[in-house]
């Protein structure tokens, strides 16, 4: 009996131990919802295929059916930059970045950095 105690206590631990990390992830990124992004191409040479909003970056958030996993974050389409590029995860109607404006996907975090608008023309003379 007391082995299955034991057993019981280190899969509680371990458990616990893989929540504290998954927690610490999500509290990190969480500050990127809501942030204006530019999608980079995840295939080929590295240039900027879209623009996009951050939505979620919970690895347990479905998009498509799917979870979005590690390392991948739910984003908006608000521009397409390159109508052509395909999608890394491809589901229902949506194959071409084109496809996705205004659409919620998947997207891997190594393939997109913030975007920053220019300043409006008040330094400009």
């Amino acid at each position: 009996m007391e082995d299955d105690e034991e057993d019981g206590e280190d899969n509680y631990l371990q458990r616990r131990g893989v929540a504290n990390l998954k927690d610490s992830l999500t509290h990190q990124d969480e500050s990127l919802i809501g942030m204006d992004v530019l999608l980079y191409s995840w295939t080929g040479p590295e240039s900027p295929i879209a623009k996009a909003t951050v939505l979620s970056v919970d690895p347990d958030t479905l998009v498509g059916g799917e979870p979005l996993g590690p390392a991948t974050y739910e984003v908006i389409v608000t521009v397409a930059i390159k109508r052509g590029a395909t999608l890394p995860y491809q589901y229902d109607d949506l194959r071409y970045i084109g496809d996705a404006v205004t659409r919620s996907i998947a997207w891997p975090s190594s393939k997109m950095k913030p975007y920053k608008p220019a300043a409006s023309g008040s330094s400009r003379r």
